[in-house]
């Protein structure tokens, strides 16, 4: 009778790359979310943003 086939162990080193990249992810979220905060808390919240320049300094072409 042939034995079962056993799954290969799961690899350690993916493991620890998984945790790292998740230890990146979570810290750069975090990152964005203090910056986002401080700049609303100094009225500058839209100034966070690349919109900022296309919404808010928009100059007309022609001024009258």
């Amino acid at each position: 009778m042939a034995e079962p086939k056993q799954r290969p162990p799961f690899p350690k080193l993916f493991f620890i790359g998984l945790v790292v990249a998740d230890i990146a992810a979570l810290s750069g979220l975090g990152y964005m979310l203090t910056t986002a905060i401080e700049m609303v808390r100094s009225g500058l919240g839209l100034e966070t943003y690349r919109t900022f320049w296309l919404v808010e300094c928009k100059r007309p072409a022609n001024p009258s």
